[in-house]
């Protein structure tokens, strides 16, 4: 739900011709996700157990955090820079 909430106060700070396009990409993410991650997690519980599962799924969230670290590294400086530039 935390995600969930970030992507949505994101997707609305983009252009007004963007946000449409952002807002139905975050409700479409967010209510596929659970269906595909209920169907996915299903079938690796039933392979593995729930360690598969739970290694799986930490494994998942450990590359979510590193990649979530590079994407608002790189969007803050790029909107410090743009800040910047209006400054100006």
């Amino acid at each position: 739900m935390l995600a969930h909430s970030t992507l949505l106060t994101i997707a609305t700070e983009f252009a007004a011709k963007a946000r449409g396009m952002a807002m139905s990409l975050v409700a479409f993410a967010f209510m596929g996700g659970g269906g595909i991650g209920t169907a996915i997690g299903g079938r690796l519980i039933s392979a593995g157990g729930f360690t598969l599962f739970y290694g799986t799924y930490s494994l998942a969230l450990a590359a979510l955090v590193v990649l979530a670290v590079i994407v608002v590294r790189d969007v803050s400086s790029e909107h410090e820079r743009l800040v910047s530039s209006r400054a100006e």
